[in-house]
C-alpha cells in the first residue's frame, strides 16, 4: 500500500465526522426548543393556579381554550416534523422556515394566554405587560417567516423576489421597532396600577402594517408562474387574518391566531402533497436511472475497445483471450442482475463483481493505473450495484483522461458504529457539486441513494481537481451485527 493511500485510510474523515455532526446539532436543537416549549406552558399553568377560576367568564374561557388549543396543535405539528427524517432531505431552507413558523406560533399562543391570564390581576402586572409586548413582537415574525417559507417554492424573478423580501423585512422591522416604543410611548397599550390592560391611541397600527405585508406577500403569490388554482388557494389563505379581524371587529391575537393557524395546517398539508408528487417522480426517475447505469456500464464505446484488445490477444495469447471472453461474459449477465436487484447483497459478492470490471480495465489501460486493497472486514452486506460504479468513477476520472499513471486504493474496516468502505485514487479528481445534475455521475447519485434508502448509511464524497478523489461509504451495524458484536 503507497504511504499516500494509507494515510489516508488510516486518517480520520474528518469530513464524514463534520457530516454526522449536522444531524446530532439538530437533535440537540430540537430537544432544547421541546424543553422550552414544555416551560412556557408550564408558567402558563402556574398563571392560571395563581389566578384561579372564579374570574373567568364566558368570552374569556372561550379566548383561553382557543390559545390553548392553537399551541397544542403547534406543539404537535412541530413535533411531528422534526421526528420526520424525510423532512429534512430537502436542499433548501424551506424545512427551517417551516419549523421556526411553528415555534413562534406556539410562544405567540402562549403569549396570549398569558395576557388573558394576567388581565385585571394586579399581582401578575409584570407578566401581563410582557406577554403583550412579545405578542406584538411575533406577529411580524410570523408573517416574514410565511414569506420566506414561500418564496422557496415561487416561481419569481430573482429581482422582484430580492425587492420584495427587502420591503417586507422594513415592514417587519417597523412593526417591532414600534412595539418596542411602546415601552417608552405607551402608544399601543399600558396596564394601569390595577393590572388592568387598555389599548393606547395607535394600538390599531401593528394590524395595518401586519395587512400590508401580507397585501405584498399575496401580490408576490399573483405576479409568481404557479398555476392559476394555486395562486387563488394561496391568495384565499393568506388573506384570511383580515376578513377575521373586520367581521369580528377584534384584532386580538387569538383572532389573527386562528387564521394564521389555518394557514399554516393549509401550507402543512400542500407541503406533504407536494412531497408526494415529488415521491412520485422520484420513483418514475429511479426507473430511469437503472437504464441509464445499465447503459453507462456496458457504453458501446467500451464494449468496441474491449473487443479489440481481446482480438489482439487472440493472435498473442489465445488462453488469456479466452478467459477475458468468459470475465466479460460474466461482468455483463452480473451487470443485468444487478440493476434490478433492490436487496442487500454479500460485501464479497460485490467486491468479486467490481474485480471483473478491473480486469477489463487493466486489458485497456495496461499499466496505466495499478490496484491496492486492504481488505479488512468483509463479512457484512451492502446494496448491489455499489462497489463497481465507484471503482468505474476512480478509473474513469482517475486514469482514463491525460493522467499517465496512478493508484486505486479500495480498502474495508469496522467502526464503532457500523462498516466502512473507502475507494480512492489519486487520479485527475472532478467536479462533486455536479453529482446530482448531471447524468454524466449517475452512477455515484444512484450510489448514494441506494446506501441511503437500504441501509440507513451515508456516502461521503471528497474530490479535488488535479489530487484525486476519495469515496467513503459508512454502513451502520443492522441489529444482527449488533448483537454479535456485543457477544464478541
Amino acid at each position: 500500500m503507497s504511504r499516500q493511500n494509507k494515510k489516508e485510510y488510516e486518517d480520520e474523515v474528518v469530513f464524514v465526522e463534520a457530516e454526522k455532526g449536522k444531524g446530532s446539532r439538530r437533535r440537540v436543537s430540537v430537544v432544547a426548543v421541546v424543553i422550552l416549549m414544555v416551560l412556557l406552558f408550564g408558567l402558563l399553568m402556574l398563571c392560571m393556579s395563581l389566578r384561579g377560576i372564579t374570574w373567568i367568564e364566558h368570552y374569556e374561557m372561550f379566548t383561553l381554550g382557543v390559545d390553548v388549543t392553537l399551541a397544542v396543535v403547534s406543539f404537535v405539528i412541530f413535533l411531528c416534523c422534526t421526528s420526520d427524517k424525510g423532512f429534512y432531505s430537502d436542499e433548501t431552507d424551506e424545512p427551517l422556515y417551516f419549523i421556526c413558523l411553528w415555534i413562534v406560533n406556539y410562544v405567540a399562543s402562549i403569549a396570549d394566554a398569558l395576557t388573558m391570564m394576567s388581565d385585571r390581576f394586579s399581582p401578575l402586572s409584570s407578566v401581563l405587560y410582557i406577554s403583550s409586548t412579545i405578542g406584538f413582537f411575533l406577529s411580524p415574525m410570523l408573517i416574514i417567516l410565511i414569506w420566506y417559507y414561500l418564496r422557496t417554492q415561487l416561481e419569481l424573478n430573482e429581482k422582484y423576489k430580492k425587492a420584495a423580501t427587502i420591503a417586507i423585512n422594513i415592514l417587519a422591522l417597523l412593526a417591532d421597532i414600534n412595539a418596542i416604543a411602546n415601552v417608552l410611548f405607551s402608544h399601543l397599550f399600558y396596564v394601569d396600577e390595577y393590572g388592568v390592560y387598555h389599548d393606547g391611541p395607535l394600538a390599531f397600527t401593528p394590524f395595518i402594517i401586519a395587512f400590508a405585508m401580507l397585501l405584498l406577500i399575496t401580490v408576490s403569490v399573483l405576479v409568481s408562474g404557479e398555476k392559476t388554482g394555486k395562486k387563488l388557494a394561496l391568495t384565499v389563505l393568506l388573506m384570511l387574518p383580515v376578513p377575521a379581524a373586520l367581521f369580528t371587529g377584534n384584532t386580538d391575537y387569538f383572532v389573527i391566531g386562528i387564521a394564521t393557524t389555518v394557514i399554516l395546517m393549509c401550507l402543512y398539508g400542500l407541503m406533504y402533497a407536494r412531497r408526494g408528487e415529488t415521491i412520485a417522480k422520484r420513483d418514475s426517475e429511479i426507473e430511469s436511472r437503472k437504464t441509464a447505469v445499465l447503459s453507462a456500464q456496458i457504453k458501446p464505446h467500451f464494449i468496441n475497445n474491449l473487443m479489440q484488445v481481446i482480438m489482439n490477444l487472440q493472435e498473442e495469447d489465445p488462453p488469456k483471450a479466452l478467459e477475458a471472453m468468459g470475465v466479460f461474459s460474466t461482468y455483463v449477465r452480473d451487470s443485468m442482475e444487478n440493476i434490478n436487484n433492490a436487496d442487500l447483497v454479500p460485501f464479497i459478492q460485490e467486491m468479486a463483481f467490481a474485480d471483473k470490471y478491473l480486469y477489463l480495465q487493466e486489458l485497456r489501460f495496461a499499466n496505466r493505473f495499478k490496484v491496492e486493497k486492504d481488505i479488512r472486514v468483509e463479512d457484512f452486506e451492502i446494496p448491489a450495484f455499489t462497489v463497481q460504479p465507484l471503482v468505474e468513477n476512480a478509473v474513469k476520472y482517475g486514469f482514463a483522461g491525460n493522467k499517465e499513471t496512478g493508484t486505486i486504493f479500495i480498502g474495508t474496516k469496522r467502526t464503532d458504529t457500523g462498516y466502512r468502505i473507502i475507494i480512492s485514487d489519486d487520479g485527475n479528481g472532478f467536479d462533486e457539486s455536479k453529482i446530482s445534475k448531471d447524468r454524466v455521475h449517475v452512477g455515484l447519485y444512484n450510489v448514494q441513494e441506494r446506501v441511503r434508502r437500504l441501509t440507513g448509511g451515508e456516502v461521503f464524497i471528497d474530490s479535488v481537481i488535479g489530487r484525486g478523489t476519495r469515496i467513503v461509504i459508512d454502513i451502520p451495524f443492522n441489529e444482527a451485527d449488533w448483537r454479535s458484536d456485543k457477544n464478541e
